[in-house]
């Protein structure tokens, strides 16, 4: 597994986001394959009833040549039912991922800041 960096957020009424970097590792030829490959590893594998799939996947032209893929699903913490994000990162043959899973959507401003303000080596 991938070394990683984790940041956990959390509201006076016990919600949460937990926003977790992943290091790089070597892409493959496919973004939708790459992208598969992390669901599956970082969410599928590490959240409590997680989506098998993401419900939605949407991709476009990021900074400095790097393509940004955001895959979204659900998770579930107790019976409620919660967000995760990944976000895909390539550039040539490198790939890199960032998840966001939070329990309330008024975290959303936060993980936007922290995507916006995301910069890459390379």
């Amino acid at each position: 597994m991938p070394s990683r960096a984790q940041f956990n957020l959390t509201n006076p009424d016990k919600s949460y986001c937990t926003i977790t970097l992943y290091q790089s590792q070597p892409a493959t030829d496919s973004v939708i394959h790459d992208v598969m490959r992390q669901w599956n590893e970082q969410v599928v594998k590490r959240l409590r009833k997680a989506s098998p799939k993401p419900l939605r996947i949407y991709t476009e032209q990021l900074w400095q040549g790097w393509v940004s893929t955001v895959a979204i699903g659900n998770f579930y913490e107790g019976k409620k039912k919660c967000v995760v994000m990944l976000n895909s990162f390539r550039k040539e043959k490198t790939s890199a991922c960032v998840v966001y899973a939070m329990t309330d959507k008024s975290f959303k401003e936060a993980t936007d800041a922290f995507s916006q303000n995301l910069r890459f080596k390379k």
